[in-house]
């Protein structure tokens, strides 16, 4: 379930650049998620699009601080 959500995030989301390292360009999409007992959480994904390629990877997600 959390997979499929974080998908859909990425692909309906807004993508905000989030800077360069050696690895590629890195990118936030802020967003809500419902948990599995109902309750709605911001949270804000990482991803990163490695160089010389073209589709985003997930990194890794953390709650969105106050809220």
């Amino acid at each position: 379930m959390l997979q499929a959500d974080l998908r859909e995030i990425i692909r309906q989301g807004q993508a905000v650049h989030a800077g360069r390292n050696d690895y590629g360009e890195k990118y936030t999409v802020f967003a809500r998620l419902k948990t599995p007992s109902g309750v709605l959480r911001d949270i804000i994904p990482i991803w990163i699009v490695l160089s010389g390629e073209d589709v985003p990877r997930f990194i890794t997600a953390y709650p969105r601080e106050g809220k």
